[in-house]
């Protein structure tokens, strides 16, 4: 928390901030809140974390069939922005698992080896 807390405090752009104060309120329980923050960023900027926030929250508040279907599109247009190999690999990871709950098992497959193409851990 209190890392995030410092990330914020020295963000470089408002919709870096606001992802940032998304996450403090993601962590500390208020998802809508968070939903809101990622937003209002995403309004600014389109971002990889502005979409992965959104998308995480969102999965973690309800995830009936329609809001899969939103948590895989907030996370295909994350995955369309510039980020790095790390965090990709981690929106493939919870693509895939995204698509697992929906019993697409090609279509997770695919996530996994594409987040196993990069190096990403987690897909092991």
């Amino acid at each position: 928390m209190r890392s995030l807390r410092l990330a914020r405090n020295h963000s470089a752009s408002d919709h870096e901030r606001l992802v940032y104060e998304g996450w403090i309120l993601y962590d500390t329980g208020h998802r809508e809140e968070a939903l809101a923050k990622a937003e209002e960023s995403i309004s600014i900027q389109r971002s990889f974390e502005a979409y992965f926030l959104k998308a995480y929250a969102l999965a973690d508040s309800n995830l009936d069939a329609e809001s899969s279907t939103i948590v895989i599109k907030l996370l295909e247009e994350a995955l369309r922005c510039p980020s790095d190999g790390l965090r990709k690999g981690q929106a493939l990871n919870n693509l895939g698992s995204v698509y697992v709950d929906c019993d697409k098992f090609d279509l997770a497959a695919n996530c996994y080896m594409n987040a196993l193409n990069i190096k990403h851990t987690q897909a092991h």
